[in-house]
């Protein structure tokens, strides 16, 4: 996996706890 991948789950989950 690259470090690319690694803030775009950071904002994924950013995400998932906006949406709750």
């Amino acid at each position: 996996m690259t470090k690319k991948t690694e803030p775009h789950k950071k904002y994924e989950q950013l995400a998932k706890q906006l949406l709750l």
